[in-house]
């Protein structure tokens, strides 16, 4: 049953990367969102996920 532990690890782990990536993004763009006249908030963007 290695299968099923690499897949539970998968279902768990990816979705935290997935988030840390796409919060790595807002933050990156945030600037350029500002002088757009976005005003975009990501509380605790840099805490842990």
């Amino acid at each position: 049953m290695p299968q099923l532990g690499a897949q539970t690890a998968l279902e768990s782990i990816f979705p935290k990367i997935v988030v840390s990536l796409l919060l790595l993004e807002i933050e990156r763009l945030t600037p350029l969102a500002r002088s757009c006249g976005f005003d975009i908030h990501t509380p605790g963007a840099r805490c842990e996920v």
